[in-house]
């Protein structure tokens, strides 16, 4: 069976982590006043991030000099700067240091479904910037129509299902699509919901969420395959809170095999970098502590539960493949279906 690793999805955030170092002086040729240093870095979410063009989307800031003026300008992804032929806008934090703007987010020279847009909000007088505060978020441009066929199995992604797969890991985090499109009942709220299960997933639309990160929800397959075992991850031991990536949100740590791989990936909030609300939203917070145990495949590794993903740890593997996410939603589909 393939279960493939995650994809380095977090490599193109990490160029545009370095952008934003550039844009705010850590380096320095970057074009801020010398006085200056290093700049506060405020918060800029885009809603929605991805899209098709001519339509406003929303820009929300905070972080920012209570009272000062914002230019909200279109940077290029290779190069950092402001786009030629781009509107700019400006608004004016509040006395919180928060600001809403609706955007055009495309220029008209960026328009090629899959581009992505760097949007900064920073001080006026670039290149010599005034002081103040500078964020970044990120559009990319997506047909919402759109949809791939997998022959493999036979089955389509289309729309917000198919932008959740390519953005936030693809193959390798998802695997193909095991069933078409259809309506369930959730288990956790007992609603009907449009779902798509996939090989390590089952997608949720929400369009009670329209216009945030979480119109698109994954499911609680980590939970629910320890509730099919007959475990309740409450009654399982906890970790030292001492521990490196404690969360006391459950009482479980990460464990140090598997924290880069659970913190290097993430779903597409539009964030710079990886965020840890992207993270906790790809895989949930650690649900037992590390454990051997034998998986369906036969295979007996070191594993550990989270919300929505299972990690194993296959050490006799290339390096490059030693951490592997467990086919869940397939092993949901077959406990479904009665299959032993």
């Amino acid at each position: 069976m393939d279960r493939s690793r995650v994809g380095f999805v977090a490599v193109s955030r990490l160029v545009m982590a370095l952008l934003l170092a550039l844009l705010v002086g850590v380096f320095s040729d970057a074009p801020v006043r010398a006085e200056q240093g290093v700049a506060p870095q405020g918060i800029l979410t885009i809603s929605p991030s991805h899209g098709g063009c001519g339509l406003p989307v929303d820009l929300e800031g905070s972080g920012f000099f209570p009272d000062s003026t914002v230019v909200l300008r279109p940077l290029s992804p290779a190069t950092g700067r402001p786009i030629a032929d781009a509107v700019v806008y400006e608004t004016v934090a509040n006395t919180d240091g928060h600001f809403n703007a609706q955007v055009n987010p495309c220029p008209p020279s960026v328009t090629e479904p899959g581009a992505t847009i760097i949007w900064s909000a920073e001080p006026p007088g670039r290149p010599y910037f005034e002081d103040g505060a500078f964020a970044i978020a990120v559009y990319t441009i997506f047909n919402i129509n759109s949809t791939q066929f997998f022959p493999e199995t036979g089955h389509a992604v289309s729309g917000e299902f198919l932008f959740t797969w390519q953005q936030a890991g693809g193959l390798s985090v998802f695997g193909y699509p095991l069933t078409d499109a259809h309506m369930e009942q959730n288990p956790d709220t007992g609603e009907d919901v449009l779902v798509q299960y996939f090989e390590r997933q089952r997608f949720e639309l929400h369009p009670e969420y329209a216009g945030t990160p979480y119109l698109v929800l994954l499911g609680r397959l980590g939970d629910e395959l320890l509730q099919a075992q007959g475990r309740d991850w409450q009654s399982e031991p906890t970790a030292d809170p001492a521990d490196p990536h404690y969360f006391p949100e459950t009482g479980h740590a990460i464990a140090p095999e598997f924290w880069q791989f659970w913190s290097w990936s993430g779903l597409d909030f539009g964030d710079i970098g990886n965020s840890f609300r992207e993270s906790l939203a790809l895989f949930g917070y650690p649900l037992t502590e590390p454990a051997v145990e034998t998986n369906a495949d036969g295979d007996t590794v070191l594993t550990q539960y989270f919300e929505r993903a299972v990690f194993e740890l296959h050490p006799d593997n290339p390096p490059q493949w030693r951490v592997l996410l467990r086919r869940t939603g397939a092993e949901m589909l077959d406990l479904d279906r009665g299959v032993q």
